[in-house]
């Protein structure tokens, strides 16, 4: 999953929210798809070619993004023209 930041210092109510919920994520996720493994990735903390290294290295089957219209959309194309064409990924 890649979401948009990583909240450590919350502004304000909203990011406060946001940050209990980036933080249970991987809970949240396990408890409706046991069979997941669930790891959290931020935008912008690793490069494209970083996070394709990661979904080929652990062979991540799944990749949800969080980041918003457009952005994500984007964010996911550079990440898979990282990716072997035989490799995939939904």
């Amino acid at each position: 999953m890649i979401d948009n930041y990583r909240i450590d210092d919350p502004q304000n109510e909203f990011e406060e929210r946001k940050m209990v919920v980036q933080g249970k994520l991987p809970e949240l996720f396990s408890e409706k798809f046991p069979h997941l493994d669930v790891e959290i990735l931020f935008d912008r903390e690793m490069s494209d070619e970083k996070i394709a290294e990661l979904i080929r290295e652990k062979n991540i089957k799944y990749v949800f993004a969080c980041i918003g219209m457009k952005l994500q959309e984007k964010r996911l194309v550079g990440i898979f023209s990282h990716l072997p064409d035989n490799q995939k990924v939904l």
